[in-house]
């Protein structure tokens, strides 16, 4: 298979059954929007931009997932206003279980507090496995192990 190259814009298509797709954007070299959507196969490009409205997540994944092909690029859009907006993610010091705010725009860090990090996404990059479970996860109503696993030196704090 040839090698896909990663370009924000870029709309994927995650298989997660046989019956199941979801869909995500890239928004830059290594993070991901992830949408409101899981359901059958998109085919008609034209019913595309209706699965693109609500947003889930965007998290920093792990280049493979696009660049193996395991997440197939399927059209390119132009990235909304609110994914051009620097994001911020927490981190945890597993030593002195201070909390700082990485932001990925700058690679700035600041102090943060529990109660801010519990409004963010974990200075993690995710697996494709990974993403997968916890998407279809969100659709059973069902706790994503991983994320409670990136959240669990935060509930400790709290």
């Amino acid at each position: 298979m040839t090698r896909q190259i990663i370009t924000p814009g870029t709309i994927l298509e995650v298989f997660l059954s046989e019956t199941l797709y979801a869909y995500g954007q890239v928004v830059s070299r290594s993070e991901i929007a992830f949408f409101d959507y899981i359901g059958k196969q998109i085919t008609d490009l034209s019913e595309l931009d209706s699965v693109l409205n609500d947003t889930l997540f965007i998290i920093p994944v792990m280049n493979s997932a696009i660049t193996r092909g395991r997440w197939k690029k399927i059209a390119k859009r132009p990235l909304r206003e609110a994914f051009l907006s620097p994001r911020d993610y927490f981190v945890v010091d597993q030593i002195s279980k201070s909390i700082q705010i990485y932001r990925s725009s700058d690679d700035s860090m600041r102090p943060g507090t529990a109660k801010q990090a519990m409004q963010l996404e974990c200075a993690a990059v995710w697996s494709a496995e990974h993403v997968e479970d916890r998407l279809r996860d969100h659709y059973l109503g069902k706790k994503n192990m991983w994320l409670e696993q990136l959240r669990e030196p935060l509930t400790a704090i709290l």
